[in-house]
């Protein structure tokens, strides 16, 4: 790729492209500070350079060898302030951190037994689509219910997908109920057959199982995850696999380690009744059980979060990856953020109640303390 000489006279010109204006301002503004020249004297002095390095060129003055250290040379140094730019302004961390959006809705979809990818938020509610034996539709809270028109031979199997910023909530054919949170993903079968259950989980989804029975026999619901399976008859829980977390809002489920499941066995590792926690093969009653299912109802609990363990999911909702100083990772928080809001507006809510400060480097945000 050549080196454009004739970025800063067409600067000069007004012939310069967005993208290009930015580059040659932001030199400007890292050296206004410092330089006693006004902005025109200094654009005809770094215009005069961009000519007397195109005329070297054209003349083969110097070895190919050191017109690439020059360009380099330049290249560098207009980064640098470029940086300089990017990082010493306010204004612009805001810009930066605003363009987190707390919520992306083309980032949830289903994927089809062809690969084929619906974006969930291009399907209006009432909207149908019909397949063969079956059909989706979305109802008008956003859910998306299967309907089941006739049995295949063949099982069908969907993927429902989340990103950054992304939820989704999603009916089976049994009638039970999936929410997902960030970055997750359901495996399903469009029907399940007469004796079995079973989905796949990554990442964290919140279920209300619905108890169904054959010949007076109760068919298991089973969540299938790379470290744990949870087998369940009808109950609300909230799974984490990504931290190894299950939280029991009622009914009662069995956890065993997923290389030690065993089809339709009753013998579990762990038995979980209402309002306990496992976490990472410990069980533990918990006083506020609800706090497990914020992110379904649209918030981020800080009740009892440590500013690292906040900070761990709101890194999971923006894709943002966050630094926060050891000094005050431990530093308690209280309260509840709307997921809605964009990340610049959780920091300065952040900001406005614990002595720290913020600034965005190398794709970083990073939070240390104040002063």
């Amino acid at each position: 790729m050549g080196f454009d000489r004739t970025i800063l006279s067409r600067y000069r010109e007004g012939k310069c492209s967005k993208e290009e204006e930015v580059l040659v301002e932001s030199w400007f503004n890292g050296f206004e500070d410092d330089s006693s020249y006004e902005k025109e004297q200094f654009l005809k002095n770094l215009d005069s350079l961009d000519s007397r390095f195109y005329q070297v060129e054209t003349q083969k003055i110097y070895s190919l060898k050191l017109v690439l250290g020059l360009v380099a040379t330049l290249l560098a140094v207009l980064g640098f302030s470029w940086y300089v730019f990017q990082h010493r302004s306010p204004t612009n961390i805001n810009k930066v951190l605003e363009s987190f959006s707390g919520v992306q809705s083309l980032n949830s979809s289903i994927v089809l037994d062809n690969n084929e990818e619906l974006k969930l938020a291009e399907i209006v509610a009432g909207d149908t689509l019909h397949f063969k034996g079956w059909s989706i539709t979305k109802l008008a809270g956003g859910e998306i219910k299967y309907i089941l028109e006739s049995k295949s031979l063949a099982p069908v199997y969907h993927t429902m997908r989340t990103l950054d910023g992304a939820t989704a909530n999603l009916r089976l054919a049994d009638g039970s109920r999936v929410w997902l949170n960030a970055n997750s993903e359901l495996r399903y079968p469009v029907f399940f057959d007469a004796n079995a259950r079973d989905v796949h989980l990554k990442g964290e989804g919140y279920f209300e199982v619905e108890k169904l029975r054959e010949h007076e026999h109760a068919i298991p619901f089973v969540v299938h995850g790379e470290k744990h399976t949870i087998t369940v008859l009808g109950t609300r829980f909230n799974v984490n696999f990504n931290d190894s977390v299950i939280a029991l809002l009622s009914g009662k489920v069995g956890v065993s380690n997923t290389e030690n499941y065993k089809v339709n066995s009753m013998d579990f590792q762990y038995t979980l009744s209402p309002n306990d926690v496992f976490i990472k093969d410990e069980v533990f009653k918990s006083q506020s059980i609800s706090d497990y299912v914020d992110w379904q109802q649209g918030y981020f609990n800080l009740n009892n979060q440590t500013l690292s363990e906040f900070t761990a999911k709101i890194a999971s909702w923006y894709g943002v990856e966050i630094v926060v100083d050891r000094a005050i990772d431990q530093q308690p928080l209280f309260g509840r953020v709307s997921r809605d809001k964009n990340l610049k507006e959780v920091m300065e809510l952040l900001a406005s109640v614990l002595p720290i400060s913020y600034s965005y480097q190398k794709n970083q945000l990073i939070i240390a303390p104040k002063g």
